[in-house]
């Protein structure tokens, strides 16, 4: 691999990442696995790549609320025991109730 690639740097992972968060193969990655998972986030947090505990309020915000707003997946309670918030379902919308 070093051979073909040369060597991999912690710049190169840090620059990998930067442009990883927030694209569309995360949000690809993050709706895959919360399916995959039925919305527990600690679970997802070990199949996401570079992700972190830090990482579980940006998915939810930037991209599983609009997803399921939008109906492209479907609302699993273990999102509100694993986040740490009740966000339940009003309707067809996800809120945030507390």
């Amino acid at each position: 691999f070093k051979s073909i690639f040369g060597p991999i740097t912690l710049r190169d992972i840090d620059n990998f990442e930067t442009q990883y968060k927030g694209s569309d193969e995360e949000r690809r990655d993050v709706l895959k696995y919360y399916e995959i998972a039925k919305g527990d986030l600690n679970q997802m947090v070990s199949c996401v790549m570079l992700s972190t505990d830090d990482d579980k309020e940006r998915w939810v915000n930037d991209f599983i609320k609009p997803a399921i707003t939008a109906k492209e997946i479907p609302y699993y309670g273990a999102l509100d025991n694993t986040l740490g918030t009740n966000p339940t379902m009003d309707g067809d919308n996800l809120v945030d109730s507390d």
